[in-house]
């Protein structure tokens, strides 16, 4: 009990089952610095972003078409099941978990379902989804093993781009009368587990597919130049992208008293998905897998699994002006008090994002986040046994936090507020401190991303990203590893200090942003950028702050 009381967290007395998974958490969560959600993505989400963004309108709708793909039977140890659907499961654990049986058509609908509300949500409405999923089960040729990169040369996508070939192949032949050309966005389900986390006592993965998005440049990657796509209908159509997602990411890993299912679904990495369609490059480092931008956009590692993956929290200020969904305000050279407003209670006149130039590729945008800007607490919903059922929690909770939701179960379809996804106080369980976050400012460098973009890996230099958190605690921690009591090593993913309000307690934190505080008001190069914020006022969906601009030794004209 002292070490769990030592790690913020507490046996859950009245079931064992919470019992178990919390002593196997022990060896994974430590200090709040990491978690379950905070381990190194395996890969890369995108492995080649197209600078050809989609821009949809509110009158357009992304259309996605997913198949259901497995394998031939085996008896592999390298990969969890047997390359069956519902084969992950050593017994039956009913309906009282994330993702229970059956996997089939309506429960995949579920999950599209859950991208269909979230991107009608966090872009305002002016991304529209409608999705179908065909139901007849597509095997291919040969067992799972077949399909994945090489371990020795996992860049080399062949593999999977024989196997969504093949996949594709079988549909046609399923459907000849489909038509393909009706949709945008192309998804295969398979059956088992995707190879993007890695769990201590998790035996299989090696040889897991991973998840991944397919773009028609990474199709072009693997089969040449003049390849035009996967021909279905006869040939009259081209299918020129794919994404592999898997039918689940909860696993059965080893823990002290037998097996355990660590209960991780798959939400967060198919909303991502949807962003590496729409033009979103990877914002974790694509080269170590580890956190760049934590729990405070959709493009990383740890919001793609926050919450055991069941949401992300809203995309950055950056990833939505890209989108096209907003358009900051921008400051002019003047001094000035400035006023954010939250989202969720701005009106027509409001300002929610400013952009503050600091010199010719570089910038900084604010905004205003809140993980309970409503006050109503956090309201999920979900589908169960065939019901639809919703669940409100006005805080944290053992059971409800960002790396353990035991008390939900089925497939979570909506949250009212995405942003209960990021980081949040420390855990004291105060009703009022749970809800908040602060403003958040972030660096971008247009230079790093334009130069880094077709390689996605705009934020592999951890003191030079392209998409970068202005951390208000002063310690760049951000991806970091640390070990933990326990001998583990986690990844840090960002905190509430991390954000700017006027009660911040980090012990750098002066409530203000210049070129001579911790962290410095200063560009890529080492430059100081002139400018200096203060006087935030503490957390609120209306906050202000000063600007000026210039410093004691020069003016600007």
């Amino acid at each position: 009990k002292a070490g769990l009381k030592h790690a913020g967290m507490a046996i859950h007395k009245s079931n064992y089952r919470h019992m178990k998974k919390t002593f196997l958490l022990l060896s994974i969560i430590s200090f709040c610095l990491g978690s379950i959600s905070a381990q190194s993505f395996v890969g890369k989400l995108n492995p080649n972003p197209s600078s050809d963004f989609k821009n949809f309108t509110q009158s357009d709708t992304l259309k996605i078409l997913a198949v259901l793909s497995d394998f031939q039977t085996d008896i592999d140890d390298a990969t969890f099941g047997d390359g069956k659907f519902e084969s992950i499961y050593s017994k039956d654990y009913g309906k009282s978990i994330l993702d229970p049986l059956p996997h089939d058509k309506l429960y995949f609908e579920n999950h599209l379902k859950f991208v269909q509300n979230y991107f009608a949500k966090v872009s305002d409405g002016k991304l529209n989804i409608s999705y179908t999923v065909l139901d007849k089960i597509l095997t291919v040729s040969k067992t799972m093993r077949n399909y994945t990169p090489d371990l020795n040369d996992v860049n080399n996508l062949t593999p999977l781009g024989n196997y969504v070939q093949e996949v594709w192949a079988l549909a046609d032949n399923q459907y000849p009368n489909f038509k393909f050309s009706d949709y945008d966005l192309f998804i295969v389900f398979h059956a088992g587990v995707g190879k993007d986390i890695s769990l201590p006592g998790s035996l299989g993965n090696e040889r897991d597919l991973p998840s991944v998005y397919l773009s028609n440049k990474s199709i072009k990657n693997i089969f040449g130049s003049n390849f035009e796509g996967f021909p279905v209908n006869g040939g009259k159509y081209k299918i020129k992208n794919t994404a592999i997602m898997p039918e689940t990411e909860s696993r059965e890993v080893d823990g002290f008293d037998g097996s355990v299912l660590i209960e991780l679904t798959t939400n967060g990495l198919l909303a991502a998905t949807v962003g590496s369609y729409l033009g979103l490059p990877d914002l974790f480092n694509t080269e170590t897998g580890r956190s760049a931008i934590g729990r405070f956009g959709l493009m990383d590692g740890q919001s793609m699994f926050s919450f055991q993956g069941i949401y992300p929290p809203e995309p950055s200020a950056w990833e939505k002006m890209r989108l096209g969904w907003v358009t900051p305000t921008e400051i002019s050279l003047n001094d000035a008090s400035v006023s954010l407003v939250n989202k969720y209670v701005a009106n027509g006149t409001d300002t929610t994002i400013i952009k503050i130039p600091t010199n010719a590729t570089e910038y900084y945008l604010i905004e205003n986040r809140k993980r309970d800007a409503l006050q109503d607490g956090s309201k999920v919903t979900y589908i169960s046994n065939g019901q639809t059922l919703t669940k409100t929690f006005d805080r944290d909770y053992l059971n409800y936090i960002y790396y353990a939701v035991d008390t939900l179960e089925g497939v979570i379809i909506d949250v009212d507020e995405y942003d209960w996804a990021l980081p949040a106080a420390d855990r004291n369980y105060d009703i009022e401190k749970f809800k908040d976050v602060g403003l958040i400012i972030w660096h971008i460098d247009e230079r790093i991303i334009s130069e880094n973009y077709e390689t996605n890996s705009i934020n592999n230099d951890r003191y030079k990203r392209g998409v970068a958190i202005v951390e208000a605690d002063g310690i760049r921690d951000i991806g970091e590893e640390f070990q933990t009591v326990f001998g583990e090593t986690v990844i840090g993913e960002g905190t509430k200090e991390d954000t700017w309000y006027s009660s911040n307690p980090a012990d750098y934190y002066e409530n203000k942003f210049s070129a001579n505080t911790k962290p410095k008001a200063e560009s890529n190069t080492g430059t100081n950028s002139l400018i200096t914020l203060s006087n935030f006022s503490d957390i609120s969906n209306r906050t202000t702050f000063d600007i000026s601009f210039g410093s004691e030794f020069i003016d600007l004209i």
